[in-house]
């Protein structure tokens, strides 16, 4: 989705084998963590919208 996030692109030897430990790292742990949460809410809102439509 995005390429080596703020820092720049990851090296060229960039394996997705390497991939999980990169993701560990704190401030992509924090950014994932929000996805998450934002993604959550939208899906809720999604939920309720529908529910009173019925």
């Amino acid at each position: 989705m995005w390429s080596g996030g703020a820092r720049g692109r990851p090296p060229r030897r960039f394996s997705y084998r390497r991939a999980p430990g990169y993701f560990r790292r704190p401030e992509n742990d924090f950014i994932r963590r929000l996805f998450s949460i934002l993604f959550l809410n939208f899906e809720l809102v999604i939920e309720s919208r529908d529910s009173k439509q019925k």
